[in-house]
């Protein structure tokens, strides 16, 4: 695993630049400096973290291609799929599954994924991912399997 540098206290230019979707900025910032890409807030968020949340197709595209670890996971477990997941970004779902993505990675909570997915009722994000080799049955620290935190009807019928 590639070593993280810690960003608290520092001018945080980068992930303001991935979380607005500034590409040319973001682009420039790794250009200069590619170990930017591996950088983290004092969360432990990586930009890929944010890209993914966001729904940022090409900047994902672009960290990933400029080295960036598409399994890192901050303290709490969060991995930028379970981030592009929770937000239904199908698109970025499929870049970091082309990218090798573990489907089935758990968080400090042992949701996966799929987990996150259902409980916001992302519908093509959840066909993806059990398509990509998701496991159903699954439990969080809960119990709880993506079917049992299901938003909606829709999304039960998936996971039967």
């Amino acid at each position: 695993m590639t070593e993280h540098e810690d960003l608290s206290g520092l001018d945080l230019g980068l992930m303001s630049s991935v979380q607005t979707g500034d590409f040319k900025r973001v682009k420039k910032l790794i250009e200069n400096k590619p170990s930017n890409v591996h950088k983290t807030d004092e969360e432990g968020y990586c930009p890929l973290h944010y890209a993914s949340r966001s729904g940022y197709e090409k900047i994902v595209k672009f960290l990933l291609e400029s080295g960036a670890e598409v399994d890192f996971k901050t303290p709490i477990g969060s991995t930028s799929l379970s981030r592009a997941s929770f937000g239904g970004h199908i698109e970025c779902v499929k870049i970091l599954i082309e990218a090798g993505a573990d489907v089935n990675t758990k968080d400090r909570d042992k949701e996966t994924p799929l987990i996150k997915a259902s409980k916001m009722g992302r519908i093509g994000v959840i066909k993806y991912l059990l398509e990509n080799g998701a496991k159903k049955n699954h439990q969080n620290k809960y119990g709880e399997t993506a079917y049992d935190v299901a938003k909606n009807k829709e999304t039960k019928e998936l996971l039967k």
